[in-house]
């Protein structure tokens, strides 16, 4: 089906209006998305994946009780539908703040149909955008070509852009156009190693965000896995510190998301409790959903609420978990997702990551292990207990830096416990595209 133009969206949006019932207030939110993938493999030629869709979220207010619902459906019984549903939560609400004033609900590219693209997702001069021809064929070919040219060989490769139209109207005049552009690329590649065994690393690049160009993706990809080829492969010492590149902590933060629930921590499902301690007491660990807080940051949440930064500890230990959007407390929970337009909304962080409210000190004179990857921490992680079972590539480094050796090998740890080990975190926060978006800063964690 081809994407509605705006007048579509309008008239969309105003049949919804028209389902209201006497005495309410009603915002109507109108998203349509476009995402094309561009995919490489060693096995194959590039495939082009095709995703899209068109969804309507619907916002009641009867007085000071909200209720919302979504769908997929745009029959006339489908909009129906959800304006009822909707209808019925608010019904059923708490009397609470009521909806936000209509300057918090404008778009940033402002009120009145006004078109334009949102800090949100708006690529960085020079970094990670569409190419000069708007081709993610073109940008595919230009990041295989400087892999090989840097004397890489890559496994897999893919570049995506997505395009997000969204039509805000209300019974309240508040009257929004927006148009969000995103774009992310990521690598694999590898180099053999003096026994020619393949040794693999990825790179992932999220538009938006500061950080070098696209191109660089390749050639810090190059600089990590080129000195690899001549060093020997060897076991890590017991009791070896390790330095976490951006992307492997982004990696160990990920478990965090499920941990933080707040359905999981109450049935005793979460390793974490309210109180706790997570982390050293002089890091901070936040989730801004906000315009400029990361690249998922957005001026409203998936269901129309406006984003907030959240801290989730306060002197290293836990005092806020993400939980679901409730009709009596509207304000609650973290970033509220719709993962799908006929799933229900639920809990996720936006923009998760480290920050640093004192200095931490990491210790100098001994021998650490550079963490280039990490790959498992997810598909290992207990979600009950924390434990993980995850496989650490990287350089044996000498307390000065030298490379000493490649290392491949397991690592078991705890979550939980990983991290109050940290000793020290680096100024630069870079994110990363997982479910949420991660922000990975270098880390520093002493051994148990």
């Amino acid at each position: 089906m081809p994407r509605p133009n705006d007048r579509d969206l309008r008239e969309l949006a105003e049949s919804v209006l028209a389902e209201r019932p006497p005495g309410t207030d009603v915002e109507v939110y109108v998203r349509v998305e476009e995402q094309d993938e561009v995919l490489s493999e060693s096995t194959g030629s590039p495939r082009t994946l095709t995703r899209g869709g068109t969804g309507v979220s619907v916002r009641v207010a009867a007085g000071s009780r909200i209720g919302f619902a979504a769908t997929s459906d745009l029959s006339r019984h489908g909009l129906r539908r959800a304006v009822e549903t909707a209808s019925a939560l608010a019904r059923l609400a708490v009397p609470g703040p009521g909806l936000p004033t209509p300057d918090r609900l404008a778009g940033p590219s402002g009120q009145d149909g006004a078109a334009g693209t949102s800090e949100r997702e708006g690529a960085a001069p020079g970094g990670g955008g569409p190419a000069a021809d708007g081709s993610p064929h073109a940008q595919l070919a230009e990041l295989l070509s400087r892999a090989r040219e840097l004397g890489l060989t890559p496994v897999t490769a893919a570049v995506t852009t997505t395009r997000r139209h969204q039509m805000v109207l209300s019974t309240r005049g508040v009257d929004t156009r927006n148009t969000f552009d995103w774009a992310r690329s990521h690598l694999t590649a590898q180099v053999a190693g003096p026994s020619g065994r393949p040794r693999q690393l990825l790179a992932a690049r999220v538009a938006g965000t500061p950080g070098p160009p696209r191109s660089d993706l390749v050639t810090d990809l190059s600089a990590d896995l080129l000195p690899l080829r001549d060093l020997p492969l060897l076991r890590p010492p017991a009791g070896t510190a390790l330095l976490l590149e951006p992307f492997a902590a982004a990696k160990l933060l990920r478990p965090l998301v499920w941990a933080l629930d707040g359905t999981a921590v109450r049935a005793g499902k979460s390793p974490i409790r309210i109180g706790d301690p997570l982390l050293p007491p002089w890091l901070e660990l936040v989730d801004d959903g906000r315009v400029g807080g990361g690249p998922l940051g957005a001026v409203t949440d998936d269901e129309g609420m406006p984003t907030r930064r959240v801290a989730h500890t306060s002197g290293g230990a836990v005092t806020a978990l993400l939980d679901p959007w409730r009709p009596d407390d509207p304000g609650g929970g973290g970033q509220v997702r719709r993962f799908g337009w006929a799933e229900r909304p639920r809990p996720a962080a936006a923009n998760l990551s480290l920050s640093a409210t004192g200095t931490g000190t990491p210790a100098t004179d001994d021998r650490y292990i550079r963490v280039l990857d990490l790959g498992g921490v997810e598909s290992s992680y207990n979600r009950a207990t924390g434990d993980f079972q995850a496989q650490l590539q990287g350089i044996l480094c000498q307390s000065d830096g030298t490379p000493e050796g490649y290392v491949q090998a397991p690592w078991s740890d705890n979550v939980v416990k990983a991290l109050r080990r940290i000793s020290w975190t680096g100024p630069e926060c870079r994110f990363f595209p997982m479910e949420s978006a991660i922000g990975g800063r270098r880390t520093r964690i002493e051994p148990p």
